[in-house]
């Protein structure tokens, strides 16, 4: 994958005690990295400290692309109670593009939200009137990111502006949905497919992730 130096990595150790950090790969034959940084999200009053989000600007055929990477706290002890971390790091992430992003500046947000499109986090603080969610599109009983109770959702987005699906910009989105292959789930007794996770408590599943990844295709279009 890293053959002949065409690859460039961008990443940083992060809070994240178990060593779970945002990263970005990007080939450097077609972008140039421009600038790049890690924004702290310091929960108040939080023992259990969460992931810097990545920032990166990078420049292709003189288009400039301002890319945000994120790993939202997580759900564990319950949504409801979890809910205000996930809703500060919303707050962290949409007053930094706003204070350092222009309108019609190509940005995609991407990562797991750990909240689905319709929850608060989401939709009522980062997502507004200059963005739409992808994964907000994508309609059906049998499809998204996660399964929870055998009940399929995103958990992870891919957000863009709405300059690149307006034909505002020379970079537009072209494509996006699931990755979704028959070698990353796991069937149950019951027949039911889901994403075969790595590890379940101390338990080896040798599975990939209990996520599936989300994809978006941009092209050039002068």
């Amino acid at each position: 994958f890293f053959d002949n130096n065409q690859y460039t990595v961008v990443h940083q150790d992060s809070p994240d005690f178990r060593g779970i950090d945002c990263a970005v790969i990007f080939n450097n034959q077609k972008f140039d990295l421009l600038f790049h940084e890690f924004i702290q999200v310091k929960i108040p009053d939080s023992e259990r400290p969460t992931r810097d989000i990545l920032y990166v600007q990078l420049n292709s055929n003189r288009e400039t692309l301002h890319i945000f990477i994120n790993h939202w706290p997580s759900r564990w002890g319950g949504q409801e109670i979890t809910e205000h971390k996930r809703v500060f790091a919303a707050e962290v992430l949409r007053n930094y593009i706003d204070k350092n992003t222009k309108e019609n500046d190509n940005i995609i947000i991407m990562g797991d939200f750990n909240d689905y499109p319709s929850d608060k986090s989401v939709n009522k603080i980062l997502v507004k009137e200059d963005f739409t969610n992808l994964m907000g599109l994508i309609n059906g009983d049998e499809i998204g990111s996660y399964n929870y109770n055998n009940q399929w959702g995103f958990l992870d987005h891919i957000i863009v502006s709405d300059n690149l699906l307006n034909q505002r910009s020379n970079l537009q989105v072209v494509d996006f949905n699931v990755f979704n292959r028959d070698w990353m789930m796991y069937t149950n007794t019951k027949g039911k497919k889901k994403p075969n996770r790595t590890y379940g408590g101390d338990s080896w599943y040798k599975g990939f992730s209990d996520h599936l990844p989300v994809y978006c295709i941009f092209s050039f279009v002068k």
